[in-house]
């Protein structure tokens, strides 16, 4: 699959603000929507950890492969993932799930892999945010290339309906933070 209209740093960002909710120790970990890997590679420089990950557009992928230990290229929803149940100690899903037919079905397979007192952190607009209520206020909802409004987005969810999503797949949502990237 070929690169989408995103600028590169869209893929290769590190996401250093997860910093404060990673856990102590990390030996695995999985990062669907690993983009380049960047983010993973962190990981596996701060812990020591195997990494693997998930990445739809193969060129992207190409690039993850570089610094990952396993990368899987394709779309999440339609493959079988290689990983056996309790597999990992960190899932992290950054910005990936509003962009899935059925992300909760995802979060439920992602659960399985995890080991007994794994994290999984995720992060997901809140469509709830007051610059859509400005938006809506005047009369707009326009799609954009990236953001609250990317128009790659799939689903809408606000505060509430993210929690139950990781709830209903068997976790206990431990943190909640509420910011603006």
């Amino acid at each position: 699959m070929a690169m989408p209209e995103k600028p590169q740093i869209y893929y290769s960002k590190i996401r250093r603000d997860i910093e404060e909710l990673l856990p102590s120790h990390v030996s695995r970990s999985l990062e669907l929507g690993c983009g380049t890997g960047s983010t993973s590679a962190w990981i596996k420089q701060k812990y020591g950890a195997y990494v693997a990950g998930v990445e739809l557009c193969e060129d992207i992928a190409h690039e993850a492969e570089k610094s990952m230990d396993k990368v899987l290229i394709g779309d999440v929803e339609r493959m079988q993932l290689p990983f056996s149940p309790g597999s990992f100690d960190l899932i992290l899903c950054l910005d990936v799930l509003e962009h899935l037919a059925d992300p909760w079905r995802t979060v439920e397979r992602l659960a399985g892999l995890m080991k007994p007192g794994a994290s999984f952190i995720a992060s997901l607009p809140n469509v709830q945010h007051y610059s859509t209520f400005l938006n809506l206020l005047r009369g707009r909802w326009h799609y954009t290339t990236q953001g609250f409004m990317d128009k790659t987005h799939l689903r809408f969810f606000v505060r509430s309906t993210a929690i139950t999503m990781f709830e209903d797949a068997g976790l206990k949502v431990k943190t909640v933070k509420d910011e603006m990237s």
